[in-house]
């Protein structure tokens, strides 16, 4: 998987990952992080080998999640919460 970033100081709060093999969205992918780019917005964007399929979309959700939780991917095993209840 090739990792593409364009992180200032700050965090980057867009995240893109998709197949390049993905005809249905690729294009627009791509398109997109030209504006992103043209407008200096901080980004991660990770291409892999894949289509639009379940299998691929299995590939990038640790990742997916890690960012969203702000944690560095494979360590949600580590990931402690409160009690909630």
């Amino acid at each position: 998987m090739q990792i593409c970033c364009k992180v200032r100081m700050q965090r980057a709060y867009t995240i893109l990952s998709g197949g390049q093999q993905d005809g249905l969205v690729v294009d627009a992918v791509n398109r997109f992080v030209g504006v992103l780019d043209e407008r200096d917005v901080p980004y991660i964007y990770r291409k892999g080998d894949g289509n639009h399929e379940r299998d691929n979309w299995e590939r990038h959700l640790d990742d997916a999640f890690s960012f969203l939780a702000g944690i560095e991917p494979g360590t949600k095993n580590r990931l402690v919460l409160g009690d909630f209840g």
